[in-house]
């Protein structure tokens, strides 16, 4: 027996003779812990196994108060329960004492494994009931785990039950901290991104703490790995830190960390430390029996040979390339019936229907059957793609430390990813060991060692022949063994001897395939393309795949072409694919990048001789529709072309109207989308003309876009709110400050919850204030502070001569020479001189500090005279902080702090008015009656009265023009637009029509001029055009038309409180009028039920049901509305009474 073991016995016996002692206790751990650091293994060996059976000697204590107690703990309350022998800091040493463990316990992790995959199939196939039953087994046998706790989370969520009963009568702790979180990832109303969210968000706030407490730094990796396994990076920085924070884990958990570090360590450098370890430590476990470790093993071990594969799948592999879909489909289904958890046949099956355009409905109603079904769309990067990806990982995060969940999630992973990157190598590896099979030898082992394993593999297996070939670079072998077409361009396209241009044509000859293979091939191809000798040709067949998909831009090297670019001379920057691939990834990937965006558009449009977008038609020769509809959709915005055409169009009107131009073209170009670009001209003619009124009655200019601000709010911020929440559950109050005291019991001292909510506050209400896109500073930048109240204060004064103009060359202020020809003593025009200078000083201050000082937001420190004052008091957090437990979602807080900051807005506006008419004007009076004072002073009396009366002029206009300014200070929002009239909307409405429809002549003419002068509220005009241009949309659609012009009559007038509207328009009525009028007089018993409401949704014949439904429902108006035709004129006849 060695000297250790000798201590270890005689402490033992001296500790149950003589009872427990802090010395007797601290010298049996110290001398157990010296086991660990044993270097020699059979020793190591020898010496854990004697420990370990030191129960049947009665010299148990340290074997189960160290070591042992905390693996199988039977309550919440009792998880980490337990001291753990001394951490070494090694993690060769901390692996090996793991490994050791888990041989010891191989059987019981055996038949966790086997009763896991029960579990598994039960979920997967819904079938909850007898998950629950599995999981009460596994309680039975091996006590509580965070992977119990988590299936149990899911399980009581299908089944309805109370998830937080599991948790919630639990004292703050850790443990409770985490499952709160498995609570939160189950709730209906949590997407896996917004969960990822308050799980990043709250990792950041507990790593601001950390930066001095070093044990709590240590706590961070192991916190976000129990919240958050399938997106934490395992790596050497980290694993410390893991293991010596789960050495209190139960075995279960603890084997499942380890497999993950194993994971981890197969990416590795063969030479780097963490494959050493885990290749020297990971062949002690052939006792246990489980497949993915199998597989890991086979990996690390240098004795291959003894190792048999998996051959499950083969069958059903040889027939998919083979192109026997149908006999694969039936292999597939039936391995999932029986292993619903194997990914492998699930990926198969999803790769068979896309290439059969068959939807599996074997597994309806099942967990399993929601992710084929949205791996039907997340493989091959549909169009719907972002929906089903959340429906995927949400049910991937809920189930996050099952097998499936990480399988899926890693091949998820790959495939958007470049082939070949580090990233894609390491993906498809992880995706590639569920078990030990062909995929395993091929994925995971380098070329020479696969090629030397599969010549000891069954020769007659076509399916391992074809991926020989494949692993040894024969394409055409490999080709030769397949008959499944998608699969053989694919094999071109691997193959060195076709050229670039000859793989392009054969994916082009696949594009209407739409399966994952094709998107597979598309990558490989780009991956292998040399970006420096063929530039040209990656950049053109990225942006086309980016074009035809534009999720493809996972795995498009967008930057890596953008840096080639850089490089380029100016000849190749014609080039219509620079500037759209630069959009995307300014659109995507990189917001900071929009000013190249402008530059390439400028640089495409200048290189390729074109003088303004809208003329791009006369070079469709030369370039590709597709990209050509791409670059005038996406690229050619208002936004990007206010710089890009810059030197062209110098005001917005041009620009708006390049763009209505452009919206033609596209509508010749995209005819199928030509509804969209119609809408979007409707919606910029709109725009042109309220911009002109609005330009008119140049007030109402505060404003705050609330639904921009709210849509960017709720990206940054809801994360935070979700984690009020769980502050609000009193389960998490607890975690930011998890320390350990001297028993090494996890301590939490409480967060205030308040804290985030004022947070929250401040950051919505500086978004509200600040927001250099919405906020109400930026309104009051650009409408007031930037030129405007400058220039409308000087105007009075400009107008009347006195005003001193600055210039720049003489550096003196200059006065009207009109005002100075007015004295004609010389003396007299020194003193006007000084005078109208003092003048001018004393008006620019008053501006100055208008624009300085008062119009400025007033929050915190900042401008303390600024007259917004947006600092929110204690009684105002507080009425937030008692209405916030009713708050369900983000969007009810928002609008609860949006309400008090439009309350405070109303009292900063009146303030503002108040410091017009009083202070600024007093000041202006002021001025005024000390430059009259100056003038009396003069001594050519005769002329100063016209100087006087000049004065006094200019003294009333600045009067009027403070009262005009009052008006500039309130609210402007979509219910302040100006007042109008039935004139000026139906103008509204014409100007919209004929500039959507510019290859028709539009000619109304007014039956009787009324003159109506009643103003409609600002806030209906936005409906009120949309029932005029519906209105006129019809006359469009159904006027007979005269040398390609429509004639139309109108009446509108105001009659008894309600406004009258008639239009006539031409109709043939010739013929057999009988189907028109049948289908009249459905309309008006559809009308006159009110079931038109059904078909609004539709197309066709829906424009009067619309104006009903704008006139009832979203006007809230009563109407009454008569049409038909007029047989004897041939006219048809619409007349509506719309209820002031």
């Amino acid at each position: 027996m060695s000297k250790i073991m000798n201590n270890i016995m005689g402490l033992s016996f001296q500790m149950n003779k003589n009872g427990m002692n802090k010395k007797t206790i601290s010298n049996l751990v110290k001398n157990v812990s010296d086991v660990k650091f044993v270097k020699d293994a059979k020793e190591f060996d020898k010496l854990f196994s004697e420990i370990m059976l030191l129960d049947k000697n009665n010299f148990s204590v340290i074997r189960n108060h160290y070591i042992v107690n905390n693996l199988f703990p039977d309550k919440i309350k009792k998880m980490k329960g337990y001291p753990t022998i001394r951490f070494s800091g090694d993690v060769c040493i901390e692996l090996r004492w793991r490994c050791q463990l888990f041989k010891y316990y191989s059987g019981e992790i055996s038949e966790f494994i086997k009763l896991r995959k029960e579990y598994d199939k039960n979920i997967l196939l819904s079938e909850y009931e007898h998950a629950l039953n599995i999981l009460e087994k596994v309680l039975e046998k091996y006590g509580v785990s965070f992977w119990y706790l988590e299936s149990l989370c899911f399980v009581y969520k299908k089944l309805g039950k109370d998830i937080k009963s599991i948790y919630e009568n639990e004292k703050p702790s850790l443990n409770k901290t985490i499952l709160s979180y498995y609570g939160l990832k189950n709730r209906e109303n949590m997407t896996c991104s917004e969960y990822e969210q308050v799980v990043n968000r709250e990792i950041k706030n507990i790593s601001a703490i950390a930066s001095e407490d070093v044990r709590l730094k240590e706590l961070i990796p192991y916190f976000n790995y129990r919240i958050m396994p399938l997106t934490f990076n395992i790596d050497e920085g980290n694993i410390s830190y893991l293991l010596k924070t789960s050495a209190s884990d139960t075995l279960i958990d603890q084997y499942l960390l380890c497999l993950n570090i194993f994971d981890c360590a197969m990416d590795k450098n063969k030479a780097s430390s963490i494959y050493r370890v885990a290749k020297d430590n990971i062949k002690l476990l052939s006792g246990i029996k489980d497949e993915h470790l199998k597989a890991l093993r086979f990996v690390f071990d240098d004795n291959k040979c003894v190792y048999s594969i998996n051959k499950q799948m083969n069958i059903a592999k040889n027939y998919f390339i083979n192109n026997k879909l149908l006999e694969c489909r039936d292999i597939v289904i039936k391995i999932l019936s029986e292993e619903p958890y194997n990914i492998q046949a699930l990926n198969l099956l999803v790769e068979v229907d896309i290439l059969l355009k068959k939807q599996a409905s074997e597994y309806e109603g099942t967990v399993l059957g929601e992710l084929i079904y949205s791996l039907m769309s997340v493989y091959p990067m549909a169009k719907n793609r972002d929906e089903y990806i959340d429906v995927l990982f949400k049910y991937l995060n809920c189930c996050s430390q099952s097998e499936w969940a990480n399988f899926i999630s890693k091949t998820v992973n790959y495939r958007c990813s470049l082939i070949g990157t580090k990233e894609e190598v390491a993906e498809r590896r992880n995706a590639s060991v569920q078990c030990l099979d062909i995929e395993t030898v091929c994925n995971c082992l380098d070329e020479k060692e696969a090629i030397e394993y599969i010549k000891q593999l069954d020769e007659s297996d076509n399916y391992i022949s074809f991926r020989e070939a494949i692993v040894c670079h024969k394409y055409d072998s490999a080709e030769h063994m397949c008959k499944l077409d998608v699969l053989n361009v694919f094999m071109k396209i691997c193959c060195s001897k076709y050229s670039l241009e000859e793989k392009h044509e054969y994916i082009k000859s696949l594009r209407e395939h739409g399966s994952t293979i094709e998107l597979m091939m598309k990558n490989y191809y780009l991956s292998h393309i040399d970006m420096e000798k063929n530039l040209m040709e990656a950049l053109e067949f990225a942006t086309d795949t980016l074009i035809d998909n534009i999720f493809t831009s996972l795995f498009v090297p967008i930057q890596t072409i953008v840096e080639v670019i850089e490089k380029c001379e100016e000849e190749i920057w014609g080039n219509i694919c620079i500037p759209i691939l630069y959009y995307i990834r300014y659109r995507y990937y990189d917001r900071q990048t929009k000013s190249e965006v402008c530059a390439k558009t400028e640089d495409f449009l200048y290189f390729a001789d074109i003088n303004i977008p809208s003329q791009i038609d006369e070079h469709l020769s030369v370039l590709q529709e597709k990209r050509v509809i791409y670059f005038l959709r996406n690229v050619c915005t208002q936004d990007i072309l206010s710089t890009a055409l810059a030197s062209q169009i110098d005001n917005s009107k041009d620009l708006l109207q390049e763009r209505i131009n452009i919206c033609w073209l596209l509508c010749e170009l995209d005819s199928v989308n030509k509804k969209e670009y119609e809408n979007e001209i409707r919606n910029i003619t709109q725009k042109k003309k309220i911009d002109s009124e609005l330009r008119i009655i140049q007030e109402n200019r505060i404003n705050v876009n609330i639904e921009g601000i709210r849509s960017d709010l709720i990206d940054a911020y809801n994360g935070d709110f979700m984690r009020y929440k769980l502050y609000q559950d009193n389960s998490i109050n607890d975690i930011l400050k998890a320390i350990r005291d001297k028993q090494e019991k996890i301590i939490l001292y409480e967060n205030d919850s308040d804290r985030v909510l004022r947070k929250l506050i401040n950051n919505i209400r500086d978004a509200f204030v600040s927001s250099n896109e919405y906020g109400l500073d930026g309104y009051l930048s650009l409408n007031i502070r930037h030129g405007a109240i400058s220039d409308a204060l000087r105007t009075p004064l400009s107008k009347h001569g006195l005003l001193a103009i600055y210039d720049s060359e003489s550096n003196e202020n200059i006065l009207s020479s009109q005002l100075i020809r007015i004295i004609k003593k010389e003396n007299d025009k020194e003193k006007l001189v000084e005078a109208i200078k003092g003048f001018t000083k004393k008006t620019n201050d008053i501006i100055n500090d208008l624009k300085n000082k008062y119009i400025r937001i007033r929050k915190n420190d900042s401008y303390p005279e600024g007259i917004f004052d947006y600092n929110i008091d204690e009684w105002e957090y507080d009425i937030i902080r008692r209405k916030s437990d009713e708050y369900y979602e983000f969007d009810e807080l928002l609008d609860d702090v949006f309400e008090l900051l439009w309350n405070k807005t109303e009292k900063n506006l009146n303030s503002m008015k108040m410091l017009l008419h009083n202070s600024v004007a007093d000041r202006y009076k002021l001025a005024f009656t000390e430059l009259q004072e100056a003038i009396d002073n003069l001594e050519d009396k005769e002329n100063i009265l016209v100087l006087k009366s000049k004065i006094l002029e200019a003294s009333n206009d600045m009067s009027n023009t403070l009262n005009k300014i009052e008006f500039w200070f309130q609210r402007s929002t979509e219910s302040k637009n100006t007042d109008f009239d039935l004139d000026f909307v139906f103008n509204l409405g014409l100007e919209t029509i004929i500039s959507m429809h510019n290859e028709v002549k539009f000619k109304p003419i007014e039956l009787e001029h009324k003159g109506v002068n009643e103003k409609i509220e600002g806030k209906y005009l936005k409906l009120y055009s949309d029932i005029f241009y519906n209105l006129l949309d019809n006359i469009y659609k159904n006027a007979k038309r005269k040398n390609n012009c429509i004639e139309f009559e109108y009446l509108l007038e105001e009659q008894e409180n309600r406004q009258h509207i008639l239009l006539k328009n031409p109709y043939d009525c010739s013929g057999d009028m009988e189907e028109d009028e049948r289908k009249i007089l459905e309309l008006k018993e559809i009308l006159s039920s009110r079931k038109y409401l059904d078909r609004i949704g539709t197309e066709g014949g829906t424009g009067i049901p619309k104006i009903c439904k704008l006139i009832s429902v979203d006007l809230k108006k009563e109407m009454k509305i008569d049409f038909g035709f007029e047989k004897d004129q041939n006219y048809f006849f619409i007349e509506l009474f719309i209820r002031r």
